[in-house]
């Protein structure tokens, strides 16, 4: 169920929505009991119910600040917030929080630019995450239990992207991913850091699972 409205004017637009879904037997993972490094898929034998609010604005900056004609500017941002995200079937558990879904998760941006040419930036905010992980952490220095359901904390990560348009139809970009060099991992809880959260003896000598650092991208793109 959803219900929404959406504002547009001369130089922005603004639209809303309100939601709630019911999840049936959504897929989910399950540590094996008594084995190290396994688990399990299965169905979630209850619903879960998730209610939030979404959001997205953009506005013209050019025309915002009276830049002359052939000048590009805009702004824009977008996010979610889900203020109920409750998973029935969980007993026993610290959280009845559905896991491997973010709390809250938003990106913000902006683009500036000539008519042959442009330079953005974009932030993006991964917000606060549930989640009983398959990983084998060490007890009880990263969780107390096996059955444990952690709260990543909330992290940005920047990224600039450039363009320029040689013809018609190829343009010359370069890209710089994770521009601040930030050592997380969307969904895992151990990162490639010290001191390391796995129980190195079911790691199969890995140390965590990073997502990557800062990363430089050129290339060209052609249309057809």
């Amino acid at each position: 169920m959803e219900v929404g409205a959406t504002l547009t004017g001369r130089l922005a637009q603004l639209d809303l929505a309100l939601f709630q879904n019911v999840i049936q037997d959504r897929i989910t993972t399950r540590a094996r009991t008594g084995t190290a490094n396994t688990s399990d898929y299965a169905n979630n034998p209850g619903d879960m119910v998730v209610r939030g609010l979404e959001a997205q604005f953009s506005t013209d900056l050019a025309r915002l600040s009276g830049l002359a004609p052939g000048w590009r500017w805009r702004a824009f941002a977008n996010g979610a917030w889900n203020f109920d995200m409750v998973d029935r079937a969980k007993t026993g558990s610290n959280t009845r929080n559905a896991e491997r879904m973010y709390r809250y998760q938003a990106s913000i941006g902006t683009v500036f630019g000539g008519q042959d040419w442009d330079i953005g930036a974009t932030g993006i905010l991964r917000g606060p995450m549930f989640y009983n992980t398959e990983e084998n952490l060490l007890i009880p220095q990263a969780e107390p239990n096996r059955d444990f359901v952690h709260r990543k904390a909330p992290f940005w990560v920047v990224n600039l992207r450039g363009n320029y348009k040689m013809r018609e139809n190829i343009t010359l970009f370069g890209v710089v991913n994770n521009l601040l060099d930030v050592n997380e991992s969307p969904i895992f809880i151990a990162t490639d850091e010290r001191p390391y959260k796995l129980d190195l003896r079911f790691s199969n000598g890995g140390y965590g699972t990073s997502m990557p650092g800062r990363e430089f991208i050129a290339g060209l793109q052609i249309t057809f």
